[in-house]
């Protein structure tokens, strides 16, 4: 996570790589060039600006409180989980849980296998057969 400062406010952006090779070429000059430019984008946004304002609950809750957020929240969960027992990427993990939850017939989603991980009802080494 790197500082992002916006008029009147502040918080944090999270860059991600493609791979530990341009990871480790980024310096942390780098990130925050990355982290004032993204601030400069979202201060010309004025509907953004005013949402910031803008004081009602509905503008102030978090990211994680909204349904999309929550909905996926397992998935996340569960990525971590296998990511912890491989070297593999996130997007390498997310594809092993798509391609288990497709050929899966007892949970058959993504979301359904993701919450079976977290529950702890199936294994994290079942997805890496």
């Amino acid at each position: 996570s790197v500082p992002l400062r916006l008029d009147g406010g502040a918080g944090a952006i999270d860059l991600y790589f493609e791979d530990d090779a341009s990871f480790r070429a980024a310096s942390f000059a780098d990130a925050l060039e990355a982290s004032t430019a993204v601030a400069a984008i979202l201060g010309a946004d004025a509907a953004l600006a005013a949402a910031l304002d803008d004081d009602s609950a509905d503008h102030r809750r978090s990211f994680m409180d909204r349904e999309p957020a929550r909905s996926r929240g397992k998935v996340w969960i569960a990525v971590g989980m296998v990511m912890a027992r491989t070297s593999e990427s996130s997007r390498d993990v997310l594809s092993r849980l798509r391609a288990y939850a497709y050929a899966d017939t007892e949970n058959g989603t993504l979301d359904s296998v993701a919450a079976a991980l977290v529950a702890g009802t199936l294994e994290p080494d079942a997805i890496l057969i």
